[in-house]
């Protein structure tokens, strides 16, 4: 009994560690994970009795069904190799591992160490950077990733996890509910602090979500509460000007508009994609069999579309991808594709509805789908890996550590 509970918790300590390391190596979760595959067929007593109900929801089964769609269609295309599609086997992986975790607090906790370390790291560069130029981040530039130690929108999204992990424990220990609250309101801060776009948006939606359906109060005060955060929000809005121009706020609506059409990728990404879709040679039930294939036409795009050549060079070495997970979906895989992944998204917000931080994760990862190809490489498949498998299995945080074995 004891070595089977000391096999359990380090489990559970050796998944923790995966989301810590996560931001800040590509090798060592992978290796991480290859211990946890072996403790979990080598435990197999303990195993054998895990409850694997869970991966049976329609969700799960919807996002498998779309992974196994996309193996099936390269091998017939002969693509297999063009594609990255290796990387989903972690869709599979981790929520199946996720099912031996006994003791779902620490992944939490694992989340909100993993939000500190990369919000302490960004902060030490953004100090450096302040003191070397006398400002906090320039308007654009590969210059921010390396002065903030990862990709902002990455960064941001990791914080947006760690705060959502943070009201989680907050909310069911009350002993130490004020510290992960004022965690999350300096995670909060520090995401408008590095202008984190979509982050920032989603933290605002979020925040309406928990005033208009999770807060249980009168509507008087839900809406005294709607109006002293649309406050505190638009008045640090008015002082950082870094997120002013990245929401391109500064100057009249005309200067505005110049701007994003003329610093905005996304604006040039997607229009090149669009004219992709609109060939007549694009398949639209099933898409382009080959990754290689998208990026090569979209490299043709960004020549062809802009203006501003030293621009257009960066896209192009760069390779730039979509940008849009739906985007993406829609070009590599077609109706087909893209309706698996809406169903995926649609059914998971479904089951966890009554649930505001499970909500809350969902929320947070269709907006980033949104503005991020998260499927695109190893960190992204990691984190939608790990928010299919906490929204998909049902825990108790309040109860003590359960053993698989009682």
């Amino acid at each position: 009994m004891n070595s089977n509970i000391t096999i359990n918790k380090v489990f559970d300590y050796l998944f923790c560690l995966m989301i810590i390391v996560l931001p800040l190596s590509f090798a060592y979760p992978n290796i991480i994970l290859l211990l946890l595959v072996f403790i979990f067929f080598f435990d197999f007593k303990s195993t054998k009795k895990i409850d694997f109900s869970p991966l049976k929801k329609p969700s799960v089964i919807s996002i498998w069904v779309l992974i196994l769609y996309w193996y099936l269609k390269d091998i017939i295309s002969g693509h297999l190799l063009d594609n990255k599609h290796s990387l989903f086997i972690l869709i599979f992986i981790v929520p199946l591992l996720f099912l031996k975790i006994q003791n779902q607090t620490r992944i939490y906790v694992a989340f909100v160490v993993s939000g500190f370390i990369v919000a302490l790291n960004a902060s030490i560069g953004l100090i450096e950077y302040y003191i070397a130029n006398h400002q906090l981040l320039p308007f654009e530039g590969t210059v921010i990733n390396q002065i903030l130690k990862m990709e902002r929108p990455y960064l941001g999204f990791i914080c947006l996890i760690a705060i959502i992990s943070a009201l989680n424990l907050g909310f069911h220990f009350k002993k130490h509910a004020w510290p992960m609250y004022a965690y999350a309101l300096l995670m909060g801060t520090f995401i408008f602090i590095i202008s984190a776009r979509i982050s920032s948006i989603s933290l605002i939606v979020i925040l309406l979500f928990y005033l208009v359906f999770y807060l249980k109060t009168s509507l008087k005060n839900k809406f005294t509460f709607g109006v002293i955060a649309l406050i505190a929000i638009i008045s640090f809005i008015a002082m950082n000007k870094n997120f002013r121009e990245r929401l391109y706020l500064n100057g009249d609506t005309a200067e505005a508009i110049s701007k994003l059409k003329s610093y905005e990728p996304r604006l040039v990404i997607w229009s090149c994609a669009k004219e992709i879709i609109q060939n007549p040679d694009f398949n639209h039930w099933f898409g382009i069999n080959s990754e290689k294939k998208i990026e090569e036409l979209l490299v043709l795009g960004y020549d062809k579309k802009l203006t501003n050549k030293y621009r257009a060079q960066y896209y192009m070495d760069v390779k730039l991808n979509t940008h849009n997970q739906f985007i993406a979906t829609y070009l590599n895989s077609g109706i087909i594709g893209l309706l698996l992944l809406i169903s995926f998204l649609v059914f998971q917000f479904i089951s966890s509805k009554k649930d505001f931080i499970k909500t809350a994760m969902i929320v947070s990862l269709i907006l980033f789908l949104l503005v991020e190809n998260v499927l695109y490489r190893q960190n992204g498949v990691y984190l939608f890996a790990l928010i299919i498998a906490i929204t998909t299995v049902n825990f108790d945080l309040t109860k003590k550590e359960i053993i698989s074995q009682h």
